[in-house]
């Protein structure tokens, strides 16, 4: 039966068109919560792991702290400022370093260069030079301002508080190398005019010199330090093969030589170090120019699109937006160099170690991960430090026995048969320790000696290189009694 109700007829069409407008208004809203709702997670997540992050990275900082040692560069300028004797040398050394650089071109020393060439890098047969006695007249000035430096203790040399290591130069680093240059010379010309007394002092004066960088919070000026007191064992062992040092100038030496029986001292510069590598990863355009150089070496073999999301990666890993990537990398940084203290200029440690700290090190830290190949942008002071710092402790102790068979030979007429006999109030005991607690190689003969380090010491990527390399190296020393 038909209704004749109106509302019975204009119900359902009604109903119909009021429910629109409201079902597009609800797609409306769903959509933009939607949006709201991929827009703020990424947010909310980045914030979240920005502020874990930044709690984890501040926590290592503040124990850090907590034991009295700096964080971060300016810091680290404060500390060693702060602690440096007023009474140093540095400014003594700085001025030698000045005239063997040769502020004046037209008196510029050429101990490295020229004479290096003519001569070769090991003594020839001592012999008078004109031109080696020349530029040694000039250096006068030199030796006598690095004695006096000498007798005071180190000071800081490089300008510290506006060092950046992308843009600033240590000339400090040259010219010192240029004094122990200069002062093997000088050991050259003493022995070619039968003077042994002034060319042990030249030897005395290089080995007091290296150390007048020892207060540098660089771990590059403490590499270059360890290069100065090779120059001067070369140059040692070349005077011990002429003469032998009174008991004084053996004293004297014997002592220099042992001052670092058990490390070189080399924390602050490790904590100086770190302190340069955290100011990289918050320095935005530092890390672009440490990134793109990267970019520019390891992934050269990229093109077109692939070329062009490298670069675009690249860019966003130095801006905010890589924040919380780049504190998880401080965390590790932190964490590596609080581990490499186990075995950095430490006696008897696995050569291993070094390498699998570093491994461990880009397996952790997400800068290295978000990169194509993490293998060749890893913080590269560590990376070979350790074998450093354990070959000059073995070159420092091969010099001692050097010193010391010399000597008894002068006494006895002859080189002992052990080195055991070497030993004596002032060396109880010959550090092996550095060698992996593995006895030294000697092999005496009738107007000399072997010296080689034992072959189960040296990490096995080098062995093969120890059996062809000459023993005048980090390997071990030849040595052999000549007359002028």
């Amino acid at each position: 039966m038909k209704s004749d109700h109106p509302s019975s007829q204009s119900g359902g069409g009604g109903g119909a068109t009021s429910s629109t407008p409201k079902l597009r208004r609800k797609w409306l809203y769903r959509t933009l919560w939607a949006l709201l709702v991929l827009i703020a997670s990424p947010c909310i997540y980045w914030y979240w792991c920005r502020h874990v992050a930044l709690a984890e990275r501040d926590a290592l900082v503040a124990e850090i702290h907590a034991r009295g040692e700096p964080v971060w560069w300016h810091e680290v300028v404060e500390k060693a400022e702060r602690e440096q004797p007023e009474d140093n040398g540095a400014e003594l050394f700085v001025k030698a370093i000045d005239v063997i650089g040769g502020v004046n071109a037209s008196k510029k020393i050429l101990f490295g260069g020229d004479l290096a060439e003519a001569f070769g890098d090991q003594f020839p047969e001592p012999k008078v030079v004109p031109e080696a006695q020349q530029q040694l007249h000039l250096a006068t000035s030199a030796i006598s301002l690095s004695n006096q430096a000498v007798q005071r203790k180190p000071g800081l040399i490089s300008i510290l508080r506006n060092y950046d290591p992308n843009r600033t130069s240590l000339p400090h680093v040259t010219g010192s190398r240029g004094i122990h240059r200069m002062l093997r010379w000088e050991a050259f010309d003493a022995l070619a005019l039968n003077d042994p007394r002034r060319a042990f002092r030249a030897m005395e004066l290089g080995l007091r010199c290296a150390e007048q960088l020892s207060a540098e919070p660089l771990i590059l000026t403490q590499f270059v330090r360890l290069s100065n007191r090779s120059v001067t064992c070369h140059a040692l062992w070349n005077c011990l093969a002429y003469s032998c040092p009174n008991e004084v100038e053996f004293r004297v030496i014997d002592g220099l030589l042992a001052a670092h029986d058990d490390g070189f001292g080399i924390d602050a510069a490790l904590v100086g170090e770190r302190a340069i590598q955290l100011g990289m990863l918050e320095d935005d355009i530092a890390l672009r120019n440490l990134t793109t150089n990267w970019a520019m070496t390891e992934a050269r073999h990229l093109r077109g699109s692939e070329a062009w999301m490298r670069d675009a990666w690249v860019e966003v890993l130095s801006t905010p937006l890589a924040t919380p990537i780049r504190l998880r990398t401080e965390t590790e940084l932190l964490r590596m160099v609080e581990s490499s203290r186990e075995f950095n200029d430490r006696p008897n440690v696995d050569p291993e170690s070094e390498q699998r700290l570093v491994k461990e090190f880009e397996r952790r830290s997400p800068l290295h991960q978000s990169l194509e190949s993490p293998r060749s942008f890893h913080m590269g002071w560590l990376s070979g430090s350790q074998r450093m710092w354990v070959q000059a402790h073995q070159r420092l102790i091969f010099t001692r026995l050097a010193l010391r068979l010399r000597r008894h030979y002068d006494k006895h007429g002859r080189f002992p048969e052990k080195l055991d006999e070497l030993c004596d109030a002032a060396m109880p005991k010959i550090r092996i320790d550095w060698f992996q607690n593995h006895p030294i190689v000697y092999k005496p003969t009738a107007k000399g000696f072997h010296l080689e380090v034992p072959e189960a010491s040296v990490p096995s990527w080098e062995r093969e290189h120890l059996k062809q390399t000459p023993l005048r190296t980090e390997y071990g020393l030849e040595f052999e009694l000549r007359s002028k």
